[in-house]
């Protein structure tokens, strides 16, 4: 059963979201069950949390956060990025 809408769960989500980690990732990351339609709404709220809590390193030098932010330019390149289509508009 999905742990947001009750729906058949066929999926899991990792909470924290995965992204605000670096690979290796940690063994024991926790999931919850989930469906497609709910892991995938929260993929791009988890992108855009990544995006927001790492676009700050220049204030504050973190080897973790340095390295979570690295794809973050490439996902604004890509228009991608929902943080950077707010700050944008």
């Amino acid at each position: 059963m999905c742990a947001y809408c009750g729906a058949s769960a066929k999926t899991r989500d990792h909470v924290p979201p995965r992204s605000l980690f670096v690979r290796p990732y940690p063994a024991n990351l926790v999931t919850v069950p989930s469906c497609f339609k709910c892991n995938q709404k929260k993929a791009l709220d988890d992108a855009l949390l990544r995006d927001v809590l790492t676009s700050d390193i220049e204030a504050q030098p973190n080897k973790t956060a340095i390295a979570a932010f690295r794809p973050v330019p490439r996902s604004v390149e890509r228009n991608r990025s929902e943080f950077a289509r707010i700050v944008n508009s």
